[in-house]
This record gives C-alpha cells, sequence and structure tokens, in this order.
C-alpha cells in the first residue's frame, strides 16, 4: 500500500467532478440561491445552515435533505424534506455536466479498479486498500467533503463504513522500478564456434548423422524382412521383437560387434522393446536411407 501517491477524496472530487469546464462555464449564468457553494466544494443546494455534501453513489441528487437521515431517503427533521425549488438553465446543465463526470470519472473508476481507496475503518482504527466488491453494495453515500462512506443500514439509517478516504490511480501503484541496465559482453571467438556448431548440428539432416550401432544392428535385421513394408505399420511386440530376437545374433556377427558377450550372459545386449518401437519410428520407410 503506496501513500505517497494517495490524495484526499476531496481533492480527487472537485478536480474529476465540480472543476471540469463544462460545469464550471455555466456558473456566471447561475442566479439560483445557495449555488455558489456547489462551483466551490461540491456542496448540494439547499438550507444554508445544513451544508450537505453527501453524494449518492447510485442517483444523487443536486437538492440537499434536511436532517442526518434525509439523503438516504428517509423524512427529516420537522417531517418532511427541505423543499425544491425551480432551478435556472444555467444550473440544470452544471449539474447535469457534473452528474455525469461523478458517474464516469469517479464511481465507475472506484469500481472498475482504475482507482484504489485507502480508508481507516472507524471502530477498529484498521487502515487498508478498500476491495471492488466494497463499492458495489446498493445505498452507498460519500461525504466529498470529510471522505467518508456510509451505507444504508437495516432501519435506513446511515451507518459509518470508512473514514479518512484517501483515492490513488492504479497505475501509480503499479509503476515498476526501473531495472539496472547491465551492458552486454560481446561473445569470444570460442563462445561464436560454439554456438555455430551447436546451430549446425541442430539443423542437421536424420539421414546425415551417424546412426547408433544397436540401432544400425537392428535395421539389419528388419529390412531384409520387411523389405516393402513401412515399418511404423507393423506390431513392436508381436512382430518385430520377435525378429530382433532371433536374428540379433547373427547380425552383431556379421559387424563384430557384442561378439564377446554370449547369450545366457546378464550382460546381453538384445535391444529392449522400446528401443525396437524408436528405431521403427524413426527409420521408417521413408528415411531408410542410412550412410
Amino acid at each position: 500500500m503506496s501513500e505517497r501517491a494517495s490524495r484526499p477524496l476531496r481533492e480527487v472530487f472537485l478536480d474529476r467532478v465540480i472543476r471540469i469546464e463544462a460545469a464550471q462555464r455555466e456558473r456566471a449564468a447561475v442566479t439560483d440561491e445557495d449555488a455558489a457553494g456547489f462551483f466551490v466544494d461540491g456542496r448540494l443546494l439547499g438550507d444554508p445552515e445544513l451544508p450537505d455534501y453527501r453524494w449518492s453513489l447510485d442517483e444523487p441528487e443536486l437538492f440537499a435533505r434536511r436532517g442526518a437521515v434525509q439523503f438516504l431517503g428517509v423524512l427529516g427533521v420537522g417531517g418532511g424534506a427541505f423543499p425544491e425549488k425551480p432551478t435556472s438553465a444555467a444550473m440544470q446543465r452544471a449539474w447535469e455536466a457534473a452528474l455525469e463526470a461523478w458517474q464516469q470519472r469517479f464511481v465507475a473508476p472506484l469500481r472498475n479498479g482504475e482507482l484504489i481507496a485507502t480508508a481507516t475503518h472507524p471502530t477498529t482504527g484498521e487502515r487498508r486498500d478498500l476491495e471492488l466488491a466494497e463499492w458495489i453494495q446498493a445505498g452507498l453515500v460519500l461525504n466529498v467533503r470529510d471522505g467518508t462512506l456510509f451505507a444504508k443500514g437495516r432501519d435506513g439509517k446511515p451507518v459509518e463504513q470508512w473514514e479518512a478516504i484517501t483515492l490513488r490511480e492504479a497505475a501509480a501503484a503499479r509503476t515498476p522500478k526501473p531495472a539496472r541496465s547491465t551492458p552486454k559482453r560481446a561473445a569470444t571467438p570460442k563462445q561464436k564456434l560454439a554456438k555455430r556448431r551447436t546451430k549446425q548440428t541442430w539443423k542437421k539432416p536424420l539421414k546425415s548423422q551417424p546412426i547408433p550401432i544397436r540401432h544400425e544392428l537392428i535395421l539389419d535385421i528388419l529390412l531384409p524382412e520387411c523389405p516393402d513394408e513401412d515399418l511404423r505399420e507393423i506390431s513392436t511386440t508381436t512382430v518385430l521383437v520377435p525378429k530382433v530376437a532371433e536374428g540379433w545374433e547373427k547380425a552383431c556377427k556379421a559387424r563384430g560387434r557384442f561378439g564377446h558377450v554370449k547369450r545366457d550372459q546378464p550382460d546381453y545386449p538384445v535391444p529392449r522393446w522400446d528401443t525396437i518401437d524408436r528405431v521403427k519410428k524413426l527409420y521408417d520407410g521413408r528415411r531408410r536411407r542410412r550412410r
């Protein structure tokens, strides 16, 4: 959690909602009583003795409600709401511009994570970043001057959820520290030669690479037995393994390999079935040309 990039909620609210050109350009033409506070700090229109800075996240109202619970839809002191007066055309245009900015440039960024809020719990004193789910509840109201978040309680009265809210942009929170760049050393002639040899070996065709002696011996047995068949299509366990076991000793003698090892000895080098299966797949009917 980074507090250095955070700003008080009030400042972010004023910059994004109240001080915008679309709202401020109407200020000179507004003749409504007690409207000056709206253009300065976002105060809702109403009784100047009961200044109201509580904006609903869902449906803000231009006119303040008298009493502590009026903004949540409950009748205030005296049994009624502060009477709404007709507003001038200029005030209505300013309110519509601010309302659009409130929804798109303030509430929406809070709910989609573009703005990260850090707040203090009024009871426990815990201070932390608020989760996105904490902004999507119904009936939430923000005191944009004090940076306090209220929720609607079961009895309809406001319940303070968080206070001393500060905001920061998510990009500022995720900006990584620039990595130290280290100069890349030039490869030595020996390293260049090794890299070139590795590259050449990787691209070297299979038919030009030396075949292991065990694979040569298996092919010596199987190719004469299956001259016109694709080895891949022949069963390894039922056909090829018996053929190799039967002709292995003869093939070894023909090439002069493994002659010192007797058939009954533990290290007699008859290839396993998986070796034969691998030879079948590597040197099929399309790759029978050997060195």
